[in-house]
């Protein structure tokens, strides 16, 4: 999870920064990714948002990307949040539409970061469907920079 008892404190944020600054001064890493669970993907959001230059692609499951900033209740549904970035993140952002917080409202939140933060023109193409129809895969592949931004729907899934 991160740090929600203070939205304005930025421990949570500086810490993230940290370890991967930690990894990469150690380690030849190339690329790094940040993903995140539920809470945590609240977390990677808000690494997305306020530190953009720090990852390469952000991961997140079982959760809808929002304004960290506002939380949850205040952004659900608004697409407002990360305004464009100098670095944008490409997202890959994976939901089950019986998923009690985001099963409604997980597309709608990924179009806004995928058009508003990554710039990215619609539409999204479906690029993986399995045949029974209860797993599939969108993306946006016209975005600024060469960056992309999938969305993978699990039906049924909480």
């Amino acid at each position: 999870g991160y740090y929600m008892v203070d939205e304005t404190t930025t421990a949570d944020v500086d810490y993230v920064e940290s370890v991967i600054g930690y990894i990469k001064a150690r380690v030849d890493v190339g690329l790094a990714f940040l993903h995140g669970c539920s809470n945590g993907g609240s977390l990677a959001v808000r690494v997305v948002c306020e530190r953009p230059a720090i990852i390469n692609g952000v991961i997140l499951t079982a959760q809808a990307y929002y304004d960290p900033s506002q939380g949850w209740a205040m952004s659900l549904g608004a697409g407002t949040g990360c305004i464009r970035q100098a670095s944008p993140v490409p997202l890959w952002n994976g939901v089950g539409t019986a998923d009690l917080y985001y099963g409604n409202v997980f597309r709608m939140q990924w179009r806004a970061y995928s058009i508003g933060v990554l710039g990215c023109e619609d539409p999204p193409a479906r690029v993986l469907f399995v045949a029974s129809g209860e797993r599939y895969c969108d993306e946006y592949t016209e975005c600024r920079d060469g960056t992309g931004s999938r969305l993978c729907t699990f039906v049924h899934v909480g």
